[in-house]
């Protein structure tokens, strides 16, 4: 059997066992490539398949553009980029499962559910039900205007958002490496219970924060609400949020000055943890436990619960209401303490200022 070299022009008509087809760099095929061998795109330059190809190997692209004219192009194996193009042209309903290592995929659509991301940039449109998953090294950045609705699942690696739709119109669950908003207004609901949630602005309405780290800033005027266990830090300037924190449960860890943005604080279980950082909002404390570093003592309702940072300023400390509350800072405030409901329990000699 002939072996046929490709490197610019045309081949057309009939069948050609793809194992004939050797170093195929250049040009178009819209002959029908059969046979159990697979495809390799290891240099510059690009090739076209336009043919309802047979062939049961699978295909590799690491360097140049593959263009896939037909849905049937690539065969019926597995494809990987490692580098690269694969440009899907105007296909939709490709059957390929598709391993992303490197490079770019463009063009035409997929369905969501045919992708393994780990590394690279998705410029195609991703349709379908199904959910998006990212478990690994490296970091996939998807840019195109997606509309699968099964949302995302990040546990490893980095997902970059290259535009609003990037991440479909699901829910996103983040539970390990980092979700980059690349500068993106995402309207998805986000679910952060481990990693970090990074870049560009998000609006708390759509957002519940479990664990792990919020980098990116928050908006709206809604509450953001921790009401799960695990330690959860908040490392921006969210001055643009205004609806205030609820704290029931787990670690809330302070990590700038206006990360709580510009609301009340109410802390009914769980810890807040300052963090040596000397926030400006009214903390209400009225259950769990307000602890780490020092805070104006006019700036705390106390109900009930624990106050383990330390008070200071000028004014003095009211508990106006019924519930137990526990003061062992080494307390430094002068205002002096108005006791008229409930009870104070005194845990450092102190802590009365």
């Amino acid at each position: 059997a002939n072996v046929v070299t490709l490197t610019g022009g045309t081949l057309t008509g009939g069948d050609l066992d793809i194992g004939q087809l050797n170093n195929a760099s250049t040009g178009i095929v819209s002959a029908t490539l059969s046979g159990s061998a697979g495809l390799t795109k290891n240099t510059n330059g690009s090739l076209r398949l336009d043919g309802l190809n047979t062939f049961q190997g699978d295909v590799t692209v690491s360097q140049g553009t593959l263009v896939a004219g037909h849905v049937s192009a690539l065969g019926l194996g597995a494809v990987t980029v490692s580098g690269g193009t694969l440009d899907l042209g105007v296909t939709a309903g490709l059957a390929n499962v598709v391993t992303l290592t490197g490079g770019t995929i463009t063009g035409g659509e997929i369905a969501v559910d045919k992708l393994v991301l780990t590394a690279g940039t998705v410029a195609t449109k991703l349709t379908g039900n199904g959910k998006l998953t990212k478990t690994t090294a490296g970091v996939v950045t998807l840019s195109g205007v997606n509309d699968f609705t099964g949302g995302a699942d990040i546990s490893g690696g980095k997902i970059v958002a290259g535009g609003a739709t990037a991440l479909g119109g699901g829910t996103v669950s983040l539970t390990g490496g980092v979700l980059d908003l690349g500068g993106r207004t995402l309207t998805n609901a986000i679910v952060v219970e481990g990693g970090e949630l990074t870049g560009g602005a998000f609006d708390v309405a759509n957002l519940t924060a479990k664990s792990g780290t919020i980098s990116a800033l928050l908006v709206g005027s809604n509450v953001l609400t921790k009401s799960a266990s695990g330690v959860l830090t908040l490392t921006a300037a969210n001055t643009g949020f205004t609806g205030g924190v609820t704290l029931g449960a787990g670690t809330l860890v302070v990590g700038n000055a206006a990360a709580l943005g510009t609301g009340d604080v109410l802390v009914n279980g769980g810890t807040l943890n300052l963090n040596d950082t000397a926030i400006s909002n009214t903390v209400v404390v009225a259950g769990g436990t307000l602890a780490g570093g020092s805070i104006d003592a006019a700036k705390v309702v106390p109900t009930s619960g624990a106050i383990s940072a330390v008070l200071t300023g000028s004014d003095g400390l009211a508990k106006t209401t019924s519930g137990d509350v526990t003061l062992s800072g080494a307390n430094t405030f002068t205002g002096g303490v108005n006791l008229a409901d409930g009870k104070v329990t005194l845990g450092n000699a102190a802590a009365l200022g």
